[in-house]
């Protein structure tokens, strides 16, 4: 992917509604985790689709290019 598709996709209203699903649903299962509402194995789960969704919503061009250039290289 060069730069200026992923500024396009990056840019795309439907990327950014889906950008803004993921950090709406990090708040809410950071809330609910906080609020003690999430134990145990569930507590674990909510911390990881946390994580995932602020690494993906905060996934940028230089991240995928550097991720690809690795696989190559093995």
């Amino acid at each position: 992917m060069i730069r200026e598709e992923y500024q396009l996709w990056a840019e795309h209203p439907q990327t950014k509604k889906f950008h803004q699903y993921l950090s709406d649903y990090r708040a809410q299962l950071m809330e609910r985790w906080a609020q003690g509402a999430l134990t145990g194995d569930d507590s674990l789960m909510a911390i990881a689709r946390a994580q995932m969704a602020d690494e993906i919503v905060n996934l940028d061009d230089d991240s995928i290019s550097e991720f690809y250039r690795k696989q190559e290289a093995v």
